[in-house]
């Protein structure tokens, strides 16, 4: 006889575990189910920042405190042990793909000598963040299954009945749906149909060791445009949490079967104008991801299912933003059960909070920005950072940082207006035509 639950969980990343973990602490009866066998251990690109330490996202201030060693949501009231490595990172450094043009996000060499207090995050090692919340979510009492492929999610009249690849069902009343950014559940709820898509892009990423870096302790990136087809390629390095004097290298750009990425990746460390970065480099700890882009779904409930985290936001919800989902939508399915409301107005408080924490941040204006890659030649990109000369104040926000890097082009819009006039129509394009347009060669 199947089991009925509570709540069944579906994806065990951040947001998922969260839920279940919150779920289970509250005195609901969970399960937690996760394709993976391995559920900490990490086969995708990952950055590893805990983003955002240095400004609010999506309505909250997160920290980590080094002394307790927890992330901290003061605004939400709550805080997640991380008992694990970390380092930390001072700034940001954009180059052009000159290799020699910069624009600095923070003053690395001031923030560096404030320490902690100057840093602009901090980085840390994802297995040990999951294996220690799945600690605490079983201890909790949530019953965590790996291995389960879920494939559909059906209502009844009084439950749901979730399904796996391998015929396993399970039954409950309230559905977490938190498998990611290509979530099955959204797609087979039908929410992706009242979705925009914008495209697909693919990363690879390696540990790399031996490297020779300007301010190592900062986020790199550079964008290098690919040699058979002149598409850009977005390049990234930054420190890896674990290991002395090591890091994660990764390139990534539109999912297109033409492009050979790792012929890419060993061009740019050869014979890129970085190539001296990498002349003694060791790779190792090869990953990858693919990743789609979508609008957010602006109304995350269908038939007692809550899709959160990166499934119903646009790109990635980052660990900030993933935690927070797990931890306000196993509070409301709670409460929704405890005041015998398991139906939307239950689940009310939810909503209305995912449209006020997320759906007031522009994320098309982090597409666009991301569209400058594709309208925005070598050459274009040379310049405009070449009068961007001074740092621009240190932000690991997305949306903060094309605010700033907007006032300080429109306080040089004279100067490109005289030298550079086509730039400028090339900025009016970004900032007007549609973004599937934009994003086209993603699609």
């Amino acid at each position: 006889m199947t089991k009925f639950y509570d709540l069944i969980v579906v994806g065990a990343g951040p947001a998922g575990i969260m839920a279940a973990k919150v779920a289970a602490q509250n005195g609901l009866s969970v399960v937690l189910l996760e394709r993976k066998k391995n559920i900490p251990a990490i086969g995708r690109s990952c950055a590893t920042m805990f983003a955002i330490e240095d400004d609010y996202l999506f309505g909250e201030r997160m920290f980590f405190n080094d002394k307790q060693k927890r992330l901290v949501f003061p605004v939400n009231g709550f805080s997640v042990s991380y008992d694990g490595p970390h380092k930390n990172f001072y700034g940001q450094m954009l180059y052009a793909p000159d290799g020699k043009a910069c624009l600095k996000i923070g003053d690395y060499e001031e923030n560096l000598r404030k320490g902690d207090s100057g840093r602009l995050s901090v980085v840390y090692d994802k297995e040990t963040l999951l294996r220690g919340m799945l600690r605490e979510a079983e201890e909790m009492g949530a019953k965590i299954i790996p291995g389960m492929n879920v494939n559909g999610v059906t209502r009844s009249e009084k439950s749901l009945t979730v399904t796996t690849m391998t015929d396993n069902t399970f039954e409950g009343t309230f559905v977490i749906a938190a498998d990611g950014l290509n979530s099955r559940i959204a797609d087979v709820l039908g929410l992706n149909k009242k979705r925009i898509f914008y495209g697909t892009v693919t990363t690879i990423s390696y540990e790399v060791t031996g490297v020779s870096l300007p301010a190592p302790y900062t986020y790199k990136m550079t964008n290098i445009f690919e040699e058979k087809h002149g598409i850009p390629l977005t390049y990234g390095i930054v420190p890896k949490a674990t290991g002395d004097e090591t890091f994660w290298f990764f390139a990534g750009g539109p999912a297109d079967e033409r492009i050979d990425y790792e012929e890419e990746i060993h061009r740019f460390m050869k014979s890129s104008p970085f190539s001296s970065w990498f002349e003694k480099a060791q790779l190792r700890e090869r990953k990858s991801a693919i990743l789609n882009f979508w609008s957010p779904i602006e109304d995350p409930y269908c038939d007692n299912v809550l899709v959160v985290g990166d499934a119903a936001w646009s790109i990635e919800a980052e660990i900030t933003g993933s935690i927070m989902c797990g931890w306000k939508a196993a509070n409301t399915v709670t409460l929704a059960l405890r005041d015998n409301r398991p139906n939307r107005e239950g689940v009310q408080t939810y909503l209305t909070w995912w449209k006020d924490s997320f759906l007031q941040y522009d994320y098309k204006g982090y597409l666009r920005s991301l569209a400058m890659l594709y309208v925005l030649n070598a050459e274009d990109v040379r310049y405009v950072y070449s009068l961007l000369d001074k740092p621009l104040s240190c932000t690991l926000n997305p949306h903060k940082l094309e605010e700033l890097m907007n006032a300080a082009i429109l306080e040089r819009l004279p100067v490109i207006q005289t030298e550079r006039p086509e730039i400028l129509e090339k900025f009016q394009k970004i900032a007007t035509e549609p973004l599937e347009d934009l994003l086209k060669v993603l699609q």
